[in-house]
């Protein structure tokens, strides 16, 4: 049977599955917030996490257990009260993360094979994936659905087979690695920055729906899209690349 954490009076509700590695979950207050975690240092597995009020301060993971470990694995995030920061200390995989306004989503390690939503917000989300001391990639076979505020997408290492939809607005979206096989869709209503590492490696990227109100930069230089495809650099017009 299904148990109920309740972090605070208004704050995360998490249901706790009888599925493996989700009978040791160990719940303490943190700076700042809580911590989740199995006492055994396992996966946990089938997690539903619902914030119900805005404004908590949330860690998945052992902060006395480092490195770079699977945390959760087939979770249901719903951040969908906004201002609500979550921070997962590993990896995590087969996640399904719905986010609202003003929500931060942080991962100090890998995610794969998950789906992000933010098309219900009303005001900025941001999703980050730190890189840190990670030597391969820290997106691989995701899927970013952006709504039409201005959300902010950030990949602090390399980033393969990942899909990222923008329905619209000022979004901000940053490759600080190699991409390979990953393409952005943008709407006509995306006014969208989007920053590649001067020094990354690019096989198969695409960008998908371009106009003028969009802007490319490649390390510190900026280039605007002159159709077909192809993006011009601003102060050297014979310097195109195309995506």
């Amino acid at each position: 049977m299904a148990n109920t954490v309740n972090f605070a009076e208004g704050g995360f509700n998490v249901s706790v599955t009888d599925q493996p590695g989700t009978t040791n979950i160990v719940v303490e207050e943190a700076p700042g917030g809580f911590r989740l975690f199995n006492e055994d240092g396992s996966t946990i597995v089938g997690l539903g996490l619902l914030s119900d009020d805005g404004g908590i301060n949330l860690l998945i993971g052992d902060p006395d257990s480092p490195g770079n470990t699977l945390e959760i694995e087939n979770a249901d995030l719903n951040l969908i009260a906004g201002q609500d920061r979550l921070e997962i200390l590993g990896s995590a995989r087969g996640v399904n993360a719905s986010m609202s306004g003003g929500d931060r989503l942080i991962f100090d390690g890998r995610s794969a094979k998950s789906d992000f939503d933010t098309t219900t917000s009303d005001a900025r989300t941001v999703i980050r994936f730190r890189g840190n001391d990670i030597g391969g990639t820290v997106s691989r076979g995701n899927e970013f659905n952006l709504g039409s505020t201005a959300d902010k997408l950030i990949f602090g290492g390399a980033v393969r087979n990942t899909t990222i939809n923008d329905a619209g607005g000022r979004d901000f979206i940053r490759f600080r690695g190699n991409i390979t096989n990953t393409e952005i869709n943008l709407s006509p209503e995306s006014q969208s920055t989007i920053r590649l590492s001067e020094n990354g490696e690019i096989d198969g990227f695409r960008i998908n729906g371009a106009d003028a109100d969009d802007v490319l930069f490649i390390g510190s230089s900026e280039y605007r899209y002159q159709g077909d495809q192809t993006w011009a650099n601003i102060d050297d017009p014979r310097d195109t690349r195309q995506f």
